[in-house]
């Protein structure tokens, strides 16, 4: 924690990149390879498996909704595997800002114009995010792509996952109810949602009071 106090037992609390950062990462992305999928990760704060295991029959672009019913996860001698979400609050609709919506008419446009350049030599398993022949994205590549990123941005330190930490402290920050946070990220209670991120609502909370006494007479 940012003052030295230790986090209580139990407790899960993490530090999250702010928006700045996260731009600055999507910048260096910018017609690579994986610059869809670390997109979509940062504007909707799905896990990494989750973006990976997306697929287009998940996707509602007219309601703005991705559906996550499964997950991707690497498996020695097996390579990339899908599996159902673990937990009922994992299987969740996660809504679309209208940007990432026409960011996802473009991709998909583009998707289906490298399908037909490559004249049958594409295995289409109906990925939003595969790889160049259409066969599933690898978990740690995609981890080390990021690490590559960020460490070219000036953020050596920063994990794929935190994408997701930014999002959910960006939501916060924007005044989302914690419930709809939650219901976002797949949480199972909004209560495990504000122990990891109430740091952040308490910083919040901070500026309103300071806020609020510079407007009271002395």
């Amino acid at each position: 924690m940012p003052d030295g106090t230790a986090t209580p037992p139990g407790r899960y609390e993490v530090e999250a990149p702010d928006q700045h950062v996260v731009a600055s990462i999507l910048r260096l992305a910018k017609d690579t390879s994986c610059e869809m999928v670390l997109r979509f990760m940062a504007y909707t704060g799905v896990r990494q498996g989750e973006a990976i295991g997306l697929k287009w029959e998940n996707l509602d672009l007219e309601r703005g909704v991705a559906s996550i019913v499964q997950t991707a996860q690497r498996i020695t001698g097996q390579g990339t595997v899908f599996l159902p979400t673990k937990s009922a609050a994992g299987r969740r609709g996660v809504a679309l800002a209208p940007e990432t919506v026409e960011m996802l008419r473009v991709h998909r446009g583009r998707h289906i114009l490298h399908q037909v350049e490559l004249d049958g030599l594409y295995r289409d398993m109906g990925l939003l995010f595969p790889r160049p022949l259409g066969t599933p994205m690898d978990p740690s590549r995609l981890s080390v792509s990021f690490k590559k990123l960020a460490r070219h941005a000036g953020y050596p330190n920063l994990r794929l996952h935190e994408l997701r930490h930014a999002h959910a402290a960006g939501l916060i920050r924007a005044g989302a109810n914690p419930s709809v946070v939650q219901s976002r990220l797949g949480h199972a209670s909004a209560a495990f949602t504000m122990d990891v991120y109430g740091h952040v609502s308490a910083d919040l909370q901070a500026e309103a009071a300071n806020a609020f006494a510079k407007l009271m007479p002395e």
